[in-house]
């Protein structure tokens, strides 16, 4: 059976208070026989056209790099009508996929319809995450929605996710949920036992923003976010900004 090209990703996070909340989650994950799939550091670029072309069509566009893992990871999401949750249709493409070329033909179909550029299959080896910011920018793609990193521990059972995200810059830590169908988010909130007070309803980029902007940061370093203070810089020159 031939696997779709999209899949409908399903969002819910919330904030950890402490540790032994932390613990009390994980425990009961366990005992449901979560198992711990994955302990690594993600970097995140979001970019968009200088005119916020992929924002206003509800669509977000990301380059990730995990550390443990060759290549980058390119991924394409539309924003779906969730009162609730954080809803997309998403597709994944990494250039070792079997289905690359089919997925990169989606993704700049659509690319394509909303902002009138792509990105060339020929351009998707990339050596170092300041390398993803050259290539986006290559390809008219110059603006930066957001450059984030997190530390993140996951736990998986039967294609569902629960994720243990450490922001930089002390911002805290955070338990992000990822589905693909409601039962299977509805089931999880409910043996987790979490109040419908508790979620967080802003995305990580609009959260980081947020966060940075109450510790006075402005103008686009809102939108840079990492935890080392060489890459920072390192990042900040990319983008022709001053700290």
């Amino acid at each position: 059976m031939t696997k779709p090209l999209y899949q409908n990703e399903l969002e819910a996070k919330f904030k950890i208070e402490n540790e032994a909340m932390k613990k009390t989650y994980i425990d009961r994950l366990l005992e449901q026989g979560f198992v711990l799939s994955a302990n690594h550091l993600e970097t995140d670029f979001v970019f968009d056209t200088e005119d916020d072309l992929c924002k206003k069509n509800k669509i977000i566009l990301r380059y990730r790099a995990i550390t443990g893992k060759e290549g980058y990871l390119l991924t394409m999401k539309v924003e779906q009508r969730n009162e609730h949750f954080q809803d997309y249709m998403e597709m994944d493409c990494k250039s070792d996929d079997y289905d690359f070329f089919e997925k990169l033909d989606e993704i700049n179909r659509v690319l394509k319809k909303y902002t009138g550029k792509s990105l060339p299959a020929t351009e998707m080896k990339i050596q170092s995450a300041t390398e993803m910011i050259t290539k986006a920018q290559r390809f008219g793609f110059t603006k930066n929605r957001m450059f984030s990193q997190k530390q993140r521990l996951v736990y998986q059972k039967d294609g569902m996710s629960v994720c243990f995200d450490i922001l930089p810059k002390g911002f805290g830590e955070y338990i992000e949920l990822e589905v693909f169908e409601n039962d299977q988010l509805f089931s999880l909130i409910d043996f987790l036992d979490i109040k419908q007070n508790m979620f967080e309803r802003r995305n990580y980029g609009k959260l980081i923003q947020d966060l940075m902007a109450k510790h006075e940061q402005s103008g686009e370093g809102r939108r840079i976010c990492v935890f080392d203070s060489d890459f920072e810089k390192e990042i900040y020159l990319k983008f022709g900004l001053s700290r």
